[in-house]
């Protein structure tokens, strides 16, 4: 018995030894193989607002998932976004990850486009937003926010491959389309400022997820879950959408893994949210579930968990207000045992 209690704690010790989580920037040389067809071009549709010949909103977002110079690890989300009608939003969050009580957030409103005309790409709201720094305005960009209790100025590389959802990035959502794509581990330097002391970002155990979209429909009368799964020590990325709307009808399962060669490949999976674990939110009176199963094509399934009950950000409306949240999961993947991270997102459009 002794014996047994002794390996349980050396067990227990090598867990607590090794908390820190892996992130890791990706180091590929492109982007993109251009023999590979998408529906879209990505250098111009960083500047797109249209489906179809139609308005459509716009949106840039990024999760970060960063260690800075002292040791700490923190997610940062930034996120701006232009309806159709040019009104606009900028929402920020970020979290500790040593600290996981220390979670702080906020949304602020624009009126009038937040996306300059101009060939590099500028999207603001009141100072927080994002900028293209290359020509292409996707090999080198930057995102910032400039709020008194979430400051951070981060610059992020395209050295990662593209994760284009549904394979060719355009997929149905509610009463229309939606075009979707993603750079998901790139390489992030910057600084982060905590309680008044400015952080330096460790770029090589930091990356980020940039996420781009515009679409001329959404679900009205429903809601999504997103996640974002990164196993550590794999050159897969998952992007996994979970849509529920009532008018047109729509249930959709399906998830895009991209692979180490940049292969995207789609399969159908099973959401099931388990509400056993439950945080209520006092200020949009939403009740959101805390842990998920997902089954994944044939690839594996995984226990999906939200590691901090509050990771809201409240705003306006019901669709304006976002769980933007750190997850971490286990399971199994291609026959393997695995664990890792990632964030879900949770929208109520009404």
């Amino acid at each position: 018995m002794s014996a047994l209690i002794a390996s349980l704690a050396l067990a227990a010790s090598a867990v607590e030894a090794s908390s820190a989580y892996l992130f890791q920037p990706e180091s590929d040389t492109s982007y993109w193989k251009p023999d590979v067809p998408v529906v879209f071009d990505f250098a111009p549709s960083q500047f797109y607002n249209t489906v179809a010949g139609k308005p459509a909103a716009s949106s840039y977002w990024t999760s970060s998932y960063l260690t800075g110079n002292n040791g700490q690890q923190f997610l940062v989300i930034s996120h701006i976004f232009v309806s159709m009608d040019n009104s606009s939003y900028y929402r920020a969050s970020t979290l500790s990850l040593d600290e996981p009580w220390d979670y702080n957030s906020y949304i602020t409103y624009g009126n009038g486009s937040a996306l300059r005309a101009d060939s590099h790409l500028k999207a603001t709201v009141k100072n927080n937003g994002f900028e293209g720094l290359s020509d292409d305005n996707i090999a080198q960009m930057r995102t910032f926010s400039n709020d008194d209790t979430i400051t951070f100025d981060l610059t992020y590389n395209a050295t990662t491959s593209a994760i284009v959802d549904g394979a060719v990035g355009l997929f149905a959502f509610g009463n229309g389309f939606t075009y979707e794509w993603g750079l998901p581990n790139c390489y992030t330097e910057g600084t982060i400022n905590i309680y008044g002391k400015q952080l330096t970002v460790d770029p090589t155990k930091s990356f980020t997820w940039y996420d781009r979209q515009w679409n001329n429909g959404v679900p009205t009368t429903g809601n999504w879950t997103w996640f974002q799964l990164h196993i550590p020590n794999s050159r897969d990325k998952l992007s996994i959408w979970a849509v529920d709307n009532n008018d047109p009808e729509q249930a959709f399962r399906f998830a895009t893994i991209r692979t180490e060669d940049g292969s995207q490949n789609v399969v159908p999976s099973n959401f099931t949210p388990d509400y056993t674990r439950q945080w209520h939110s006092d200020v949009t009176d939403t009740l959101y579930p805390l842990d998920w199963t997902i089954t994944v094509g044939d690839y594996g399934m995984f226990r999906v968990s939200s590691a901090v009950d509050n990771q809201e950000i409240a705003g306006n409306t019901a669709f304006t207000t976002a769980y933007e949240g750190f997850v971490t999961f286990t399971g199994e993947y291609a026959g393997e045992a695995v664990d890792g991270f990632g964030v879900v997102e949770v929208l109520f459009s009404s």
